[in-house]
């Protein structure tokens, strides 16, 4: 039998409560159960095996049992869940640290996603999970205990992936109080679902006399065994709970008469008669140490004030007083659910002025054995929010990088509002988890609690303008209040305050990270694009050096687009394509964060007009962001893939994306405005265009930001729409100096297009041809496509005349031949293909091509100008489509449709 090992696991993930991972050691003495144990068995010939029953009814001994008979030689990774595993980052943490000894080495290649702040893309853990165990030969469990405490519905819908990918000789156990909402119905449908339910595991009349009498060490007759089976409805645990009140008696008849009532009156009654059977001592040490998920003889010490913890806790598991070891060497232990109900209740009615104490002991008991995270979350119980507060703030905030942000939030949820707002530390700590999460309106009050506390601690002589600690804090209060002004458009304002962060946080501080974000965000908003590109770059540098990987993942897509502003595509294109290697060399390629860089590789694909590889990064991008839970860097996706269907002539579609987008997003609103009225303009209906403009100012500004940028040139392409090409031609003239001052080519090659485009519609065909060729000499150096191809009829009528009158170029031919509409006729390829269900795309052929040449993923990624998650993606859809599930098999199917 496998078994986890404790400092291994210990070594790999120091974070993790490894007796979470110890399968209950099975009692020396079991009832048989043979029928059970053959259906546990024919779990071996499915997916999953669902184990669902009320508590106290055997689910684990059953699984126990099996473990003694058949399945003595299948390795089992077991995992005893609670509350706090409905964090998707902490559930995926602890499932590769169960599966590690089944696939050594699992753990740590998903250490970097999973310990990280960042949040992780699930359907990529779960893909290096299993694809590490595809390779596995023997039958192995993956057993999930009290799955009902997982109420997530990430996790819900990240199992049911799993589920569907699952290697063949992997099968998942759930132990559950109740049904799981995964697809039990379609899995009961196909034969892959073996259920044992409360029912099954009630025992009869023969299996309650073995238990009672033998088990038990009782001496009862057969009715009065019928009689106790009857009333207990075969329950185990209330069998269990009247064996340990008769011991010792010798009424047993009386008893027995007496024994009535529902499940939940039999715990009420035979707790009490335990605990009033058990030595005051004990009764006071079960009803102590009742607080705690998990413990082991010192920590009980430290509740109970007394030096026998160990002792106490041999004695209970020997007497098999509903207490579970959670270890091989029995130092951990945890008490069975429904005794630790039945005992925390009886404390909070009896003692409740001890509940605070103990959880402030055991707090404490935590924090000097090194396990920072129960001590915050017994001191959060406690209420003892000055001490959970001087946890969670100390090394300067650190633990802000070691924890996710769901884990996050719900700690600083659980703080009431006015103390935290009395906390510089954690005012800024909400302040970070409102921003990641995307509620930036809410950033304010914090921001003004934490510069209020701090100028006061300064006044009172608290700390010092020169302590690194105060200039963290005031740092980190700069830069939100630098975000908060250039969202209200005082950009003066945002550009000095963002100055000052990056001034006074200390350089080896990970905060000063953000205050460069904040810098290069506020340079953008402003129009200063050189300044936002080289902040950009010291932004990613820092990121790197301080392990900063969302900061330094968006300041890349924010170089990119800086870049684009420059009309350096091919540069931003290699910045982007080099930031994926570098994510993909230390291991931060599937954090959620890394979608923004797929987003951003997609945008530029989008000017060359490669709309297969723009599709196939939009669909690895969104993915990840989708999976961390970003939904502002979907948004950004989801308007990329807007205009990825408008420019395959899908519009309705297109359209629907946006409706979703300001639906879901209203920070995006604008954007998707603009490009609905567009594209609907473009189909004759101008409704709406005259009030948009109204609401703009057209008067131009010596500096201008990528967000006046865009307004201002939508503004003209309205007015052209709507026959007023004069305006349009005075603002666009005006914008027009503006970029070419700034050295902008990006931006002026935008601008010239729209100028020949306003030229034409007024017959001035000298004017509108002589901006087209600026334009396209800015332009074919770096291939843009799009920019000409969005102006539709018009600019082709351009390029049309440019040629006849002999100002053509192989570039304008290339452009010309953009505009005609895709063949309909099928390839040779697809034709073949129309054997299959669902045809292979023409990437997916050449992806399938490299394979049967044996490359490597990295050599198809570099072979095809895409990442490695991409080619990742397309195999995926390749062995779907063609019905198997390794590349061999892929190449001999392929082979036999003449595909290669």
């Amino acid at each position: 039998m496998i078994r986890v090992n404790r400092h291994r696991c210990m070594s790999v993930q120091p974070s993790l409560l490894t007796t979470k991972l110890y399968f209950p050691p099975p009692r020396a003495s079991l009832v048989p159960r043979p029928r059970l144990v053959e259906r546990l068995q024919a779990g071996l010939c499915g997916p999953l095996t669902l184990i669902s029953a009320p508590a106290g009814s055997g689910k684990s001994t059953i699984l126990s049992q099996w473990r003694l008979g058949p399945g003595a030689g299948v390795p089992v990774a077991w995992l005893s869940l609670d509350p706090a595993d409905n964090d998707p980052a902490r559930f995926l943490q602890y499932i590769s640290a169960a599966l590690d000894p089944l696939s050594p080495g699992l753990a740590e290649e998903a250490q970097p996603l999973l310990q990280s702040v960042e949040l992780p893309s699930w359907e990529e853990v779960l893909t290096i999970i299993i694809n590490r165990l595809s390779s596995l030969e023997g039958e192995t469990v993956l057993a999930l205990d009290d799955f009902h405490l997982i109420e997530n519905p990430v996790i819900h819908t990240a199992l049911t992936f799993l589920l569907d990918h699952l290697p063949p000789h992997l099968h998942l156990v759930l132990l559950s109080r109740a049904d799981p909402p995964l697809p039990l119905a379609r899995l009961r449908a196909r034969s892959q679902l073996i259920e044992i339910r409360g029912a099954d595991l009630r025992f009869n009349v023969e299996e309650s006399a073995q238990f009672l009498n033998q088990v038990m060490g009782l001496d009862l007759t057969g009715e009065q065994v019928a009689a106790l089976e009857r009333r207990a409805e075969g329950w185990i645990a209330g069998l269990q709970l009247a064996a340990l009140s008769m011991q010792g008696r010798e009424n047993l008849q009386g008893f027995v008469s007496a024994f009535t009532g529902s499940h939940h009156f039999i715990v009420d009654y035979l707790g009490e008669e335990v605990l009033e059977r058990q030595p005051e001592s004990l009764r006071q040490f079960l009803l102590k140490t009742s607080i705690l998920e998990r413990f082991t003889g010192p920590l009980c010490d430290a509740l109970t004030d007394e030096g026998n913890g160990d002792e106490v806790l041999k004695r209970l598991d020997h007497a098999n007083l509903f207490i579970i070891p959670l270890d091989d060497e029995q130092h951990w232990f945890r008490y069975h659910n429904l005794f630790a109900d039945l005992l925390r209740n009886r404390l909070l009615h009896f003692h409740p002025e001890l509940v605070s104490q103990l959880h402030i002991k055991a707090s404490a008991w935590f924090e000097a054995n090194g396990f920072r995270d129960e001590a915050i979350s017994h001191a959060l119980e406690a209420k003892d929010f000055g001490r959970a507060a001087r946890l969670f703030c100390q090394d300067r905030l650190q633990v802000i990088t070691t924890h996710s942000i769901s884990t996050l939030d719900k700690w600083l949820q659980a703080f009431p509002e006015a103390f935290l707002c009395a906390n510089p530390w954690l005012c800024i700590a909400k302040t970070h988890i409102l921003w990641s999460i995307g509620r930036r309106d809410e950033l304010v009050p914090y921001v003004s609690s934490a510069v209020n506390i701090l100028d006061s601690m300064v006044k009172a002589g608290l700390i010092s303008e020169e302590d690194p600690e105060y200039l963290i804090l005031r740092g980190d209060t700069y830069s939100f209040q630098a975000l908060i002004a250039g969202q209200q458009n005082d950009l003066d304002s945002a550009l000095e305050l963002a100055q000052k962060a990056v001034q006074i946080i200390p350089h080896t501080a990970r905060n000063r990270v953000f205050a460069l974000g904040s810098l290069y965000w506020i340079y953008q908003a402003s129009g200063d694009i050189k300044q936002a590109v080289d902040t950009c770059l010291e932004t990613i540098a820092a990121g790197r050096l301080l392990n900063y990987p969302s900061m330094q993942m968006t300041a890349t897509y924010t170089l990119a687009q800086m870049l684009r502003v420059q009309g350096r595509l091919q540069r931003a294109a290699q910045v982007l394509r080099e930031a994926l290697e570098f994510a993909e060399g230390h291991g931060q390629a599937r954090l959620s964060f890394s979608g923004i860089l797929h987003i951003g590789l997609a945008e530029t694909l989008y000017e060359w007009n490669a709309m297969d590889e723009m599709e196939a990064e939009l669909e690895t991008g969104l993915s990840l962001c989708r999976q961390g839970g970003m939904s502002i860097l979907v948004v950004l996706g989801l308007l990329a893939q807007a205009q990825l269907r408008h420019a395959r002539g899908d519009l309705p579609v297109a359209l629907k994306i946006l409706e979703k987008n300001e639906r879901d997003w209203r920070a995006y609103q604008n954007a998707s405005d603009s490009l609905r009225l567009r594209w609907q303009a473009e189909q004759g209906d101008l409704t709406g265009l005259a009030d948009w403009i109204s609401r703009v100012d057209l008067n131009v500004e010596q500096k201008i930001g990528t967000r006046r940028f865009d307004q201002l040139t939508e503004a003209c392409r309205f007015l052209f729409a709507l026959d007023r090409c004069k305006e349009a031609s005075q603002v666009l003239e005006k914008v027009k100096g503006v970029v070419q001052a700034a050295g902008d080519s990006g931006w002026l090659i935008s601008v010239l297009v729209l100028q020949s485009v306003v030229w034409g519609k007024k017959n001035n065909d000298a004017c509108a041809l002589d901006c087209l060729k600026q334009a396209l000499a800015l332009a074919e150096p770096e291939g843009y496509v799009r920019v000409f191809l969005n102006q539709g009829q018009s600019m082709q009528k351009l390029l049309h005349l440019l040629q006849k009158r002999g100002g053509g170029s192989e570039y304008v031919t290339c452009l010309l031949a953009a505009f005609e509409p895709r063949p309909k006729h099928k390839t040779e390829a697809a034709l073949v293909t129309d054997a299959l269900p669902e045809p292979l795309s023409g990437r997916e052929l050449d992806v399938l091509k490299l394979l049967a040449q044996g490359c490597p993923d990295k050599q198809i990624a570099e072979s095809l100008v895409i990442a490695r998650e991409t080619v990742h993606k397309h195999l995926k859809n390749i062995y779907g489509k063609l019905g198997v599930h390794s590349r061999t098999e892929a190449i001999a199917r392929a082979r036999e449709l003449d595909l290669l």
